[in-house]
């Protein structure tokens, strides 16, 4: 039997995202970078959502008083860490502050990347050692220290009194991490969007009093979105429809490709009934589609009939490609690699024991990843398709819906839509299926065929298309997300026979390639079976 986590995987991703916000928000400050800064309040969305999370799954967790706990003081220190952001960007704190107590405020930032970096380490270990708690400790007292530090100004002072309160925060944090009381989050704002968003919509029967309807948590974006159905009080088996709140950046790209997608296919996508922005938040109201997510039909004990809607879900994309493509533009494409190179940093952050390791394969014996990736990206530039169709752009299975009822298929979260290599809807498809934690030899089975019936339509629509190098460059594009998946899943096993599945394509097609004709090279089909 397989050993599970004993922390919820959303408070260690919770956690993962603190780090994140520290260490942006100290690289702006070493920098003197406002990008960075800026990237650093980003998460706070993050952190919010995973918190969301937490609280959905307390009732199925045993000691849910403490894991609720954790999470509450982990999202008042990314506050504490918000507040000091914004007084490092003021220009009365940038003039005022010594150059001593800017120092101080990074030496602090450091020390709290470095405790958080400990507490993330115990969170993921069943048992806690004894070094590692004298590691917190030790920090801790250092962080103590530093906050302890007179002002000299007003500003000196803000800073100091935040400081203080992000150490008793981190304080609660390392000490109550088995023994805490409960503390769940709510958002207010996701009420005010839908009452902002329904009073867009002609209707005399319907009213926005928030205290008339009510809202039900159906998902958490990886994006930082909460995805909520509205129903009325007197009617909650009749939604109103579905409200999709989060960063406006993002929901504003949401709401420009609704409209591409209402002329290129409105079948496929839910109507759009309003948008609402509040400061750095926004929202959409869209049609509720009373579907099943693919990936919750493949997890069921018996997903009979799976493979047909899958070959459904193709049929789809098919028709759409073929009536919404267009030239490779002049400048080109930028590909899979500088993908998977942007992101690996992100990988390494939560799985830091990948970095140290690398595999000695064929011809390439010893080459680190990042030196991998430059070369595939190399080869990567002579097999560019000579078209890129109109996809959805993030084709995660959760993305996906099924009414078997009249056999339709809908896509959600559709930011990232946009003109590019058809590979890319058919490369993610492909490694969400196997990302799925279902480790019964059914199921594994079942991922592998859907994999590879995924791998047959693309390159049968690679033929219909004159399209030569769909083996090696879908090698790519698996690549990628086979690597970059890894920092969604927390399971050390999975996540690592996810890693050693990318790299192993790219070290193979890259040995091919050296000696052959890469448009010969073809996909080993035993890597979709697994994972071990």
């Amino acid at each position: 039997m397989r050993q599970q986590t004993v922390t919820p995987d959303a408070l260690i991703f919770l956690f993962l995202e603190l780090q994140k916000q520290v260490q942006w928000l100290l690289k702006g400050l070493q920098n003197n970078a406002p990008e960075s800064i800026n990237k650093s309040q980003t998460r706070t969305a993050y952190i919010n959502n995973y918190l969301n999370q937490l609280g959905a799954e307390l009732a199925t967790l045993s000691q849910p008083i403490s894991w609720a706990q954790l999470g509450f003081h982990g999202q008042q220190a990314s506050q504490q860490i918000s507040t000091l952001a914004r007084l490092a960007q003021s220009k009365s704190v940038k003039i005022e502050a010594s150059k001593a107590r800017l120092k101080s405020l990074k030496n602090t930032l450091s020390l709290t990347d470095s405790l958080l970096q400990s507490l993330i380490e115990t969170l993921k270990q069943p048992g806690t050692p004894v070094t590692s708690v004298n590691r917190v400790k030790s920090q801790l007292h250092q962080l103590e220290l530093f906050s302890v530090k007179q002002p000299d100004t007003i500003n000196e002072y803000k800073l100091t009194l935040c400081l203080a309160q992000l150490t008793a925060q981190l304080s609660q944090l390392a000490e109550r991490i088995t023994h805490l009381q409960v503390g769940i989050h709510s958002q207010p704002e996701q009420l005010r969007a839908v009452q902002a968003t329904l009073a867009q919509i002609e209707s005399d029967t319907l009213s926005t009093d928030t205290n008339e309807f009510q809202l039900e948590t159906l998902a958490h974006t990886k994006s930082g979105c909460v995805i909520s159905k509205v129903a009325a009080q007197h009617e909650p088996g009749a939604p109103l429809g579905v409200v999709k709140q989060g960063q406006r950046i993002k929901i504003k790209q949401e709401k420009n490709q609704f409209a591409r997608w209402q002329d290129y296919a409105p079948d496929l996508v839910p109507d759009l009934y309003g948008y609402h922005r509040d400061g750095d938040q926004a929202a959409l109201f869209v049609e509720f589609l009373d579907g099943i997510r693919l990936d919750h039909w493949l997890t069921q004990a018996k997903p009979k009939g799976y493979l047909a809607s899958l070959a459904l879900v193709c049929e789809r994309l098919e028709s759409l490609w073929l009536n919404q493509s267009k030239p490779l533009p002049k400048e080109g494409a930028s590909g899979f690699m500088p993908q998977l190179d942007a992101r690996l940093n992100d990988v390494w952050h939560v799985h830091a024991n990948f970095k140290k390791e690398w595999h000695q394969l064929g011809a390439l014996k010893g080459i680190k990843l990042r030196q991998l990736i430059k070369q595939a990206h190399k080869l990567e530039q002579e097999l560019m398709p000579q078209k890129h169709y109109f996809c959805h752009g993030d084709l995660n299975l959760d993305n996906v819906l099924f009414r078997p009822d009249d056999q339709q298929i809908f896509l959600v979260d559709l930011h990232r839509s946009g003109y590019h290599d058809y590979l890319q809807d058919i490369a993610v498809l492909m490694v969400s299926h196997f990302r799925l934690q279902v480790y019964d030899t059914e199921h594994r089975q079942l991922i592998g065929q859907s994999m590879r019936q995924l791998y047959q339509f693309a390159q049968n629509f690679a033929d219909s298309q004159g399209d030569p190098f769909i083996h090696p460059r879908l090698a790519l594009g698996l690549a990628r997300s086979f690597i970059t998946s890894t920092r969604f899943v927390l399971d050390e096993t999975h996540a690592r026979a996810l890693f050693d599945r990318g790299r192993l394509l790219l070290t193979l097609l890259l040995d091919y390639a050296s000696i052959k004709d890469p448009a010969d090279f073809r996909i080993d089909t035993e890597i979709f079976y697994g994972p071990y």
